[in-house]
């Protein structure tokens, strides 16, 4: 009978967050800025003076763009993107979520507030407020997600 102490094998725990419901809403509702906001500014051209900012109106999908408006869809878009991608994104999101409803509702109710400015029209107030609570249900779902753990044996 030997004396040996039995030896365990060396485990490593590494954590690794699924893509999740939450996360996929959260990027396409991101995606869609964008891509709304990249192809106004591609119609519009970028602007050589202040002026241009606010001057042409095109219309892209169902929205009417100024250029102005065409920036802060790609800001939008690409903070919600980046923000759903952190490990703690869910209360970001939900947060973000409910700012782009209340903004939603304002431009809703007073759409014609920011025409000049930012070609802004009753659709606006009802895209922001649909992709706002979107965005809050991604967050609320995002952070009942839980990392997956997996064990990797070393013999």
């Amino acid at each position: 009978m030997s004396n040996a102490t039995p030896t365990r094998p060396a485990v490593d725990a590494r954590a690794a967050w699924t893509l999740g419901a939450g996360r996929l809403i959260g990027r396409g509702i991101g995606i869609m800025f964008v891509v709304l906001g990249a192809v106004a500014l591609l119609r519009t051209g970028l602007p050589t003076t202040m002026a241009e900012f606010t001057a042409e109106h095109v219309t892209v999908g169902w929205l009417d763009h100024t250029v102005l408006l065409a920036l802060i869809h790609v800001a939008i878009g690409a903070s919600i993107v980046s923000a759903v991608s952190w490990f703690s994104a869910g209360y970001q999101a939900m947060s973000s979520g409910i700012v782009l409803a209340v903004v939603g509702l304002v431009l809703w109710i007073e759409p014609d507030g920011l025409h000049d400015s930012l070609a802004t029209h009753a659709g606006h107030g009802i895209t922001y407020i649909v992709a706002g609570l979107g965005l809050a249900l991604a967050g609320w779902l995002i952070s009942f997600s839980t990392p997956v753990v997996t064990r990797v044996v070393r013999s």
